[in-house]
């Protein structure tokens, strides 16, 4: 999956994030391809944001989930959670993008969205 190939989903998805994590810190995006489970859709990222620690190799790790559902009563019905899930060194971010992918049982790889692809797809300015 390349950025041209993101579906309507996974846009409104990565705007979401940018309404709940500051774009203009963001390093790098994982996203996984979203699975389609009967009545749902439902999509994950890591993102890994700046940190204001005190130590210069930190980030700030954030998992994100969406479910969007697409058939059934609640058609149309949209969550989205991001939450905080660790501030580490950078080289961290690849065992959480693992673990994400071995919990969604997923073997197709995330795409990886570098900050400025990030906000030029979420409609922000790219980092200075």
């Amino acid at each position: 999956m390349s950025d041209g190939q993101l579906g309507e989903s996974e846009r409104r998805f990565l705007r979401a994030i940018a309404e709940q994590v500051p774009a203009e810190r963001v390093l790098e995006v994982h996203l996984f391809p979203p699975l389609r489970q009967g009545r749902a859709e439902t999509g994950a990222a890591v993102v890994a944001t700046m940190s204001d620690g005190p130590r210069a190799d930190s980030v700030i790790v954030y998992a994100a989930h969406y479910r969007h559902a697409i058939k059934g009563t609640d058609r149309g019905a949209w969550a989205v959670e991001v939450t905080i899930e660790a501030d580490a060194p950078l080289d961290t971010v690849g065992a959480v993008v693992r673990g994400v992918q071995r919990r969604f049982g997923e073997t197709a790889d995330a795409l990886r969205l570098e900050g400025d692809a990030f906000r030029a797809l979420v409609g922000q300015p790219a980092a200075t």
